[in-house]
């Protein structure tokens, strides 16, 4: 994303940031998120496991449930291009100054990349007690890029120049892309691990609260993933 010749990108994370974020589980086995470690108590420290840990190593932490549950992801991903032409950098420059994607910061970007989660759930009870008993976790997201149009006159140099710069700002959005990923899938495994309830009307305030809580945390993230990567530039989202 770019406003002038500097660029911007939507607040979203990419695996190459190792995001501090911590989960950890009370004495009820719930599943809880935090990028705050001071928040977790104390006796539950030693059973913190981060986003950094090994993919696929079981740890103490990690145990979801005692009640059977099913969790699954679904994901959703279109684009809205906008057009630009020219035959100079110039003019492809000026074209996404002037087309590029106005959000809610008052700056236009020249790509921008936004995810949104939803859920819904089938409650069971054991034990006298509402848990949530499958989870499905829905992925909205939209790529907003430029597409160049009309550009059959245009330098075979200009056009591989493009070529390389569409790639790399792809690369960039992609990151933003995972961070949605991985607040959905972290999403479905908090969800899935809500339990000891008295009424399934609880079980559902908890889950709001879990969901506000995890999407902070990866909006969070976002923030360190454009810093770190300067908006895209250390990725060599630059044009001209």
């Amino acid at each position: 994303m770019r406003a002038g010749l500097l660029i911007f990108a939507l607040l979203f994370w990419t695996a190459q940031v190792k995001a501090e974020t911590f989960q950890w589980i009370d004495d009820n086995g719930t599943i809880h998120f935090t990028d705050d470690a001071q928040k977790i108590p104390r006796k539950q420290r030693k059973n913190i496991r981060t986003e950094t840990d090994v993919p696929g190593k079981a740890s103490k932490a990690s145990k979801v449930s005692k009640y059977e549950n099913k969790q699954s992801v679904i994901e959703n991903v279109s684009y809205e291009n906008y057009e630009v032409s020219g035959t100079t950098e110039l003019e492809l420059r000026q074209q996404m100054n002037n087309n590029g994607i106005r959000w809610k910061d008052g700056k236009t970007h020249d790509a921008f990349t936004s995810w949104q989660t939803r859920w819904n759930g089938e409650y069971g009870s054991s034990q006298g007690k509402c848990y949530i008993k499958s989870v499905k976790v829905y992925l909205d997201v939209i790529f907003r890029l430029p597409q160049w149009v009309n550009n059959s006159r245009a330098p075979l140099e200009l056009k591989d120049k493009w070529s390389k710069y569409i790639h790399k700002l792809q690369n960039h959005e992609n990151g933003h892309k995972l961070n949605g990923v991985n607040a959905a899938n972290d999403l479905a495994k908090g969800l899935s691990s809500l339990k000891h309830f008295d009424t399934c009307e609880e079980a559902d305030q908890a889950a709001k609260v879990l969901v506000n809580q995890i999407t902070k945390i990866h909006e969070h993230s976002d923030e360190k993933y454009d810093a770190q990567t300067g908006y895209g530039t250390t990725q060599g989202a630059v044009f001209p």
